[in-house]
């Protein structure tokens, strides 16, 4: 099993992906700059979901039903990210585009350092048993709900978060406030 790390040509493949934020003016240029950062941030996303379940097939023998239950969770958690991040529509910056811009930037930024961090504690599931398992779960799932919220913020600031606007706060199932 290989170590859950973001290689150097992932990140290269991100930062390739960042939008040109200063073309958001003009809808098609938003829409294709959207569509290709969304697209690589999700399949990080979708590699570290499939991470965590090669991850808990291959220590089947060595995790808890509860472990596995988690790492479940955990996948669950990561596709409730992916469809939110996949919001569709067309996109109208919230305001005016001096402020707006500077804002995406940082979510954008912070997004990726998520990213980073949850893969890093994406290995650490496997790396080890007992108390650093749990504690890697419990940071897994507060950074995927950190990102759920910052996707939900750059959702509002594209013009495109209308969970916020009906008072709906996406959650995932092991993020703050739940029972596991």
């Amino acid at each position: 099993m290989h170590a859950a790390t973001l290689t150097q040509s992932w990140m290269l493949e991100l930062f390739a992906a960042l939008p040109q934020y200063y073309g958001y003016h003009r809808r098609m240029n938003a829409n294709h700059d959207e569509a290709t950062f969304r697209l690589a941030l999700g399949q990080r996303l979708q590699d570290l979901g499939q991470r965590l379940l090669d991850g808990a097939e291959t220590r089947a023998h060595l995790l808890s039903e509860e472990q596995h239950h988690v790492v479940e969770l955990l996948t669950d958690d990561i596709t409730t990210v992916l469809k939110l991040l996949n919001r569709s529509g067309a996109i109208a910056l919230e305001g005016d585009p001096e402020t707006v811009i500077p804002e995406l930037q940082t979510v954008d930024a912070e997004l990726m350092l998520m990213l980073e961090h949850l893969w890093a504690n994406g290995d650490a599931l496997f790396s080890h048993d007992g108390p650093v398992f749990d504690a890697a779960c419990r940071t897994v799932a507060a950074c995927l709900e950190s990102f759920l919220r910052l996707a939900e913020e750059r959702n509002r600031l594209l013009g495109l978060g209308w969970e916020s606007e009906f008072g709906w706060k996406p959650s995932t199932r092991l993020g703050e406030g739940s029972e596991n």
